[in-house]
């Protein structure tokens, strides 16, 4: 990122990252001004917590690693909810499961119509 480079809109930091706008697309900037994934700008971006934020591209959401690496690169959702316990509830094709940090879907064969966030591991 160059001194001097402007943006349309800066946001406040949260865990560490603030959301950039420039030219209608989104990215994250950590505390030392660095842009997370300075390659690949997103359409809209969600604050990060628990070590992700949520991005969305083409109508599609996926997150983004505090690395700048998208978290299920192969796979992207309807719906993104946000890290709890180590999972966050994702819908595609209006079916519900989970994913953890891993990336692993915790039910990888069988989606459900519903699914509540998991409280305290459970």
């Amino acid at each position: 990122m160059s001194p001097n480079q402007w943006f349309d809109f800066c946001g406040d930091f949260k865990d560490g990252f603030a959301i950039l706008i420039l030219e209608d697309k989104c990215n994250f900037m950590n505390t030392n001004g660095k842009i997370l994934s300075p390659n690949q700008w997103f359409d809209v971006c969600y604050n990060f917590e628990n070590g992700f934020g949520t991005v969305k591209l083409n109508d599609k959401c996926n997150f983004i690693n505090e690395e700048g690496k998208i978290l299920s690169p192969n796979k992207w959702f309807d719906y993104c909810g946000d890290f709890k316990d180590g999972v966050a509830k994702v819908r595609l094709n209006d079916k519900f499961n989970f994913i953890n940090t891993n990336s692993k879907l915790l039910s990888p064969n069988q989606w459900f119509d519903d699914c509540y966030n998991f409280e305290n591991g459970v």
